[in-house]
Parts: C-alpha cells; structure tokens; sequence
C-alpha cells in the first residue's frame, strides 16, 4: 500500500514539476530559490522513501524450515523424542533468523515514513511560498 502510494505521488510530483518547471526552475529572488531548494529536496525524500519500502518489500534473507524428501527420511529414522527435539529446534532457529529479517524490514519502514514525513514538510514550505508569492505579486 505505502509503495504504490508513493509511486503515485512520484508519478504525480513529476507531472506537476514539468508543467510548473517555467515557475520552478529560473529563480530570481533568493524566496524563489528557497522554494527550489525546498522542492528538489522534498521530491529526493519522497524518491528516497520509496526505496526504503522496496528494501522493506525485499524477499532476501528469509529462514525456511527443512523440507523436501531427504529430510522425510531422516526424520522417520529418528525415534519420536529426537523427532520432537529436532522439529522444535528447528522451528525456534527459523523463529530467531525471522525476527532478525522482520527487525530489517521494520527499520526501513520506520525510515520510509520518516523521509515521508520530511517531504510533506519540503512541499508545505513550497506551497507557503507559492501561494505567498502568488498573494504578493
């Protein structure tokens, strides 16, 4: 959901700067620069927030427990203590290494809102200046 969000602002961010690109792009006044400033600045968090919810979509890394036939077999050599003791090792090991994934994963989301967060405080302060700009003139 918070990537195809952010795709969708991306994707709406560069049309708008396209078409605004003349009121962008050639400052004149140290305010027009600020709002320059501010917008290349809030168009990099939203771009960076997006790639840190790919990271967190990243697949890489996760723990699987032991599967297929050769696993079967040696499983049914073994008597039903030792079966028991193996399986909940097992399960415990893949819990440990799916913590440390999941943790990884729950950072970079942690990052992506926070760079979420900065952008809309980037494109509040372009607006503030737009719209100051635009009462003024």
């Amino acid at each position: 959901m918070l990537l195809a969000f952010l795709t969708t602002i991306i994707a709406a961010l560069g049309t708008v700067t396209v078409i605004k690109s003349d009121s962008f792009f050639q400052p004149s006044l140290p305010i027009e620069w600020i709002k320059l400033v501010a917008l290349l600045l809030a168009l990099f968090s939203v771009v960076c927030s997006w790639g840190h919810s790919l990271l967190a979509l990243k697949i890489e890394g996760s723990p699987e427990l032991p599967k297929g036939s050769e696993i079967t077999a040696y499983l049914e050599e073994l008597d039903i203590q030792s079966r028991e003791q193996f399986i909940v090792a097992s399960y415990h090991e893949a819990i440990e290494n799916l913590s440390e994934v999941i943790g990884e994963k729950k950072k970079y989301i942690a990052i992506a809102y926070e760079e979420l967060t900065m952008s809309a405080w980037f494109f509040g302060i372009v607006s503030a200046i737009a719209i100051g700009i635009e009462i003024l003139s």
